[in-house]
C-alpha cells in the first residue's frame, strides 16, 4: 500500500480477522490511546507515523529513527505478506458464489464441462455444408431448402444432409452434418418456394460463400473438461463470476479480507462536517485512504482524528 504525504500524521492498522485477539510489543513500550499500527491475531504491534513523506519508528532506548517512504512500504509489505505464515493453517473461507465479488480465490477451479458444451452458432443465419455453397455469390446465388429451424435451447431434430440448410439462431446447437454458418445478412429467405425437400416450403438463397467453420463455436474451444479454469490468487471480478457460474461452481474457497484501520492524528485536523478554525484543515486523507483500501478489496475502519499534543 502506498503511503500518503500530507499535513499531520496518518496511522494505518492492518488487521487479519481470524478470530484471535492478542497483541505484543515488538518495538518501544505500548503507549495509551492510538499509538501506531497493530495486526490482530499475529501477536505483533508496530508503530508507524507518516509525517510529510517520512516515517518514525519507535525503538526502545534509541528514541525515534526516521525511515524513508520506500523503507516504510517495504516494512508494511513484509508484515502483511507474512499473515498466513504467522497465523498458520488454512484460513480460507468457503462462501456462496454470489458473495465472492472482489474476493481472492484460494483454490484452483476445474470443471467437468467443455466450454462451449457443444458446437453452436455464433450468428443468426443458416447452417449449411460448406461444400454445398463454396461457389455462391451475389451474382450466382445458391438456393437450398430450409429443412428445420433451431433456436437456442433446442436440440436439432435430425442431421443436415447435403443440399440442405437449417435456419439457426445465435447460441443454438449446430445440427450434425453442418460445418458452417452463413449470417442472415448474406442470405435471402424465400418463404413460398416450389415444393421440394423443405417441409415448410421455405428456401434460402446464399449470396456469399462462407469459409469452412464460419461462425461456428466448436465444443471445448474455450476450455476442455478437467483442465485448470481459474488459478488461486485471482481477484474475482464480473467475468470470473460468470465463468464460475457457467462451470456450476455454487460455492468456493476465498481468502479472508484484510481489515485496515485508518487513524488520523494532528491538532489541525477537523471533521468534514465541522467548521474550520484558524490554522485548521479538513481530515481529507482518511477518505482517500478509505477508498484506496476498499478498491484493493480490503475493509476500511476509519477512526476519529486524534490530537498530537498533550498526553500520548
Amino acid at each position: 500500500m502506498g503511503l500518503c504525504k500530507g499535513s499531520g500524521a496518518i496511522r494505518l492498522t492492518f488487521e487479519a480477522v481470524w478470530g484471535l485477539n492478542r497483541r505484543a510489543s515488538i518495538g518501544g513500550p505500548q503507549s495509551a490511546g492510538l499509538n501506531g499500527c497493530w495486526i490482530k491475531g499475529l501477536g505483533w504491534r508496530f508503530g508507524l507515523e507518516i509525517w510529510t513523506g517520512t516515517v518514525r519508528k519507535h525503538n526502545k532506548g534509541r528514541g525515534m529513527e526516521m525511515l524513508t517512504v520506500a523503507e516504510a512500504e517495504a516494512l508494511i509489505s513484509s508484515l502483511v505478506a507474512g499473515l498466513m505464515d504467522q497465523a498458520g493453517g488454512d484460513r480460507s473461507q468457503q462462501i456462496a458464489l454470489g458473495a465472492t465479488f472482489g474476493r481472492v480465490l484460494a483454490e484452483p477451479i476445474t470443471s467437468p464441462l467443455d466450454f462451449p458444451h457443444w458446437d453452436n452458432s455464433a450468428m443468426d443465419g443458416y447452417a449449411v455444408r460448406q461444400a454445398d455453397v463454396a461457389s455462391a455469390s451475389a451474382v450466382q446465388p445458391i438456393t437450398l431448402p430450409v429443412v428445420m429451424e433451431i433456436a437456442a435451447g433446442q436440440v436439432p431434430g435430425r442431421s443436415l444432409h447435403s443440399g440442405e440448410a437449417a435456419r439457426i439462431f445465435t447460441g443454438a446447437m449446430l445440427p450434425p452434418g453442418a460445418d458452417s454458418v452463413v449470417m442472415q445478412e448474406n442470405c435471402v429467405s424465400i418463404e413460398n418456394s416450389p415444393p421440394g425437400n423443405s417441409p415448410s416450403g421455405a428456401s434460402v438463397q446464399i449470396l456469399e460463400a462462407p469459409a469452412l467453420g464460419n461462425f461456428v463455436r466448436h465444443r471445448g474451444s474455450f476450455h476442455r473438461a478437467g483442465a485448470l479454469l481459474l488459478e488461486p490468487g485471482l481477484r474475482l471480478a464480473a467475468p470470473e463470476l460468470a465463468v464460475l457460474a457457467a462451470a456450476q461452481v455454487a460455492r468456493l474457497r476465498v481468502w479472508p479480507q484484510v481489515q485496515v484501520g485508518l487513524l488520523s492524528t494532528g491538532d489541525e485536523l477537523v471533521a468534514v462536517d465541522q467548521p474550520l478554525g484558524p490554522g485548521q484543515i479538513v481530515d481529507s486523507n482518511r477518505y482517500a485512504l478509505g477508498a484506496a483500501v476498499r478498491a484493493a478489496g480490503a475493509i476500511a475502519h476509519p477512526s476519529a482524528a486524534s490530537p498530537t499534543s498533550g498526553p500520548r
